[in-house]
């Protein structure tokens, strides 16, 4: 649900939203079961199904303050759930040049508390 939702906010329309998802959902699942078991909620989180509100974006506050990721998930803040050499792995995927990647990463020595993620998404962002 979080990463569907930020794609309707950067303006993916439903349409684009359901190629979207169906497409990363071919290995696992079939059309059908796509069409019966995900389809749904990705129509509800733009307002077309259950009760059609609008639903909003997840903010970073809520999104570091989740539970953290099961192993075969792709949600929560990887600033928060990832261990360093995790993260630093991350972003070097994402070409981060290693030098921003050191400093990105330094945020993660602060003490505990919600501020010090949001530092270190500002830099790689």
């Amino acid at each position: 649900m979080q990463l569907g939702l930020f794609l309707k906010k950067i303006g993916l329309s439903l349409n684009e939203s359901l190629k979207f998802w169906e497409y990363h959902f071919r290995l696992k699942i079939d059309a059908e079961k796509f069409q019966s078991q995900y389809a749904h909620s990705i129509r509800h989180n733009y307002g077309k199904e259950g009760k059609r509100a609008d639903n909003a974006v997840y903010s970073c506050l809520k999104i570091i303050m989740n539970n953290p990721p099961g192993n075969d998930d792709l949600n929560g803040c990887p600033f928060k759930h990832c261990d360093a050499e995790h993260l630093q792995q991350l972003l070097k995927n994402c070409g981060i040049h290693k030098d921003n990647i050191k400093n990105v990463t330094s945020f993660l020595d602060r003490p505990h508390g919600t501020g010090r993620y949001m530092p270190g998404e500002n830099q790689t962002f």
